[in-house]
């Protein structure tokens, strides 16, 4: 029997701990959505306090938090334009096209910002075993969206050998 003490998997700490690391940066723009659980696409049209405002780039969301910080008077509830498309942890993007659209995927998503303390050089190498199929396997992972996709796919059955090579 294998000693898999040492084994990491889709459970494991470290796999959830570096899937956060190489998961999408949600919380880049949450002075527009208030949630990590998704990023918005740019361009995106809003209303802001009576306002209306193309947020086409990352400097724009200064710009929202300026109108936020305008007035203590105000709501400052943010509404989009319809259809937004959002971008989640995995990357996977999705066209909203209505708030109930909206308000369902952030019900259904965990809401885990990313760990931005954490680079990871790509590429690596992960050695790789699963113990239902009784494979051994190399693979190499390029990016982000690679690695996150990969971990939380991970079943039970699939072990990463505490040694990971890294090049």
């Amino acid at each position: 029997m294998q000693d898999t003490t040492e084994n990491l998997n889709g459970a494991s700490p470290v796999s959830k701990f570096l899937a956060r690391a190489a998961q999408n940066n949600t919380s880049v723009d949450n002075v527009m959505d208030e949630t990590s659980v998704f990023r918005l696409k740019l361009p995106v049209d809003i209303n802001l306090n009576d306002v209306n405002i193309t947020v086409a780039t990352e400097a724009d969301y200064a710009t929202v938090a300026d109108l936020k910080n305008a007035s203590n008077s105000d709501d400052d509830i943010v509404t989009y334009v319809y259809p937004i498309t959002v971008s989640l942890r995995n990357f996977e993007e999705i066209t909203v096209n209505n708030l109930t659209q909206l308000n369902t995927i952030i019900t259904q998503n965990e809401d885990l910002s990313d760990i931005s303390c954490v680079t990871i050089v790509y590429p690596i190498t992960i050695n790789e075993y699963d113990s239902a199929n009784q494979l051994a396997d190399i693979l190499t992972i390029n990016s982000d969206s690679q690695l996150i996709n990969y971990l939380l796919s991970l079943n039970n059955g699939v072990f990463i050998p505490s040694i990971i090579r890294f090049r």
